[in-house]
């Protein structure tokens, strides 16, 4: 990948984590800078 590769951001809808993105972002790695965010909306409650 080159210095000048794009860097692309993705977003989970609600009710997804970030793992809805694992073949999309397999695909992108090759070409750009990936982020995958999560939101945190469904994690486990902490005790």
């Amino acid at each position: 990948m080159s210095e000048t590769a794009p860097t692309v951001v993705l977003v989970h809808g609600w009710g997804f984590g970030p793992g809805i993105w694992e073949r999309v972002r397999a695909t992108l790695d090759q070409e750009a800078m990936v982020h995958a965010l999560d939101l945190g909306f469904f994690r486990h409650a902490r005790a």
